[in-house]
């Protein structure tokens, strides 16, 4: 049974979430030209989106467990324990590590100098940093992750589906959304798949390990067994 707690977190977690999407659209879509696919095409808002649906679902399996809603709460569980393992908590890690990290090494990369004209620095963290409350979200809900084939399989079909969309972008776009693409040689771009899906599926790794250290999940040694 869900406590009144972690109901109040996942509401906390729903109402933030939305906010960090309005502030998104009040600072950057209404100052900034968007091009082709609009925001769509950023992960950074992407992830927003599924942030929002993760917690939004997580509500619902709450709000099941206090009305004994019984069959429907089993499925709602198990449609949130998968969209939770293999999609929100990987975009989560991959959008908040490789945003810092370039921010770190060349800001200029990632956020020019003259966008920080319209973003001020707390906006900047509610779209980078406080996405980490999915994380923390293991600390309150009881998440089963998925065997270890099928959430690589779903982490890696969720990070293709986005390099299949901004190439999409680019061939009807006529540009790159990461410009650094564009200097890739055939050889390049391939090591690049490689090394995302590489790095896509050691976030997936990462909150496997961080769900087991709660002590919610406790199949990860079962898994490593496989």
């Amino acid at each position: 049974m869900a406590s009144i707690i972690v109901c109040l977190f996942h509401v906390f977690a729903v109402v933030e979430s939305i906010f960090a999407l309005c502030t998104y659209y009040y600072f950057i879509i209404g100052t900034i030209d968007q091009g082709y696919a609009g925001p769509w095409k950023y992960l950074t808002f992407l992830n927003m989106w599924v942030q929002i649906a993760c917690f939004s679902l997580c509500l619902l399996c709450d709000l099941g467990e206090f009305l004994n809603l019984g069959p429907i709460v089993t499925s709602l569980k198990k449609a949130r324990n998968v969209f939770y393992s293999c999609a929100a908590l990987p975009s989560c890690l991959v959008v908040f590590t490789t945003f810092w990290i370039l921010y770190i090494v060349d800001k200029e990369m990632i956020q020019p100098s003259w966008v920080e004209e319209f973003i001020p620095s707390w906006a900047n963290h509610m779209w980078h940093t406080a996405i980490l409350i999915v994380a923390v979200d293991v600390g309150f809900t009881k998440y089963k992750f998925p065997s270890r084939t099928t959430g690589i399989c779903l982490s890696a079909g969720y990070g293709l589906s986005y390099l299949a969309w901004i190439m999409f972008v680019q061939y009807y776009g006529g540009f790159y959304v990461y410009p650094f693409l564009a200097h890739l040689n055939a050889f390049q771009f391939v090591m690049f798949v490689l090394v995302e899906l590489i790095f896509t599926w050691s976030m997936y790794f990462l909150g496997e390990f961080i769900n087991y250290l709660t002590g919610e999940d406790e199949s990860l040694s079962t898994k490593k067994k496989e």
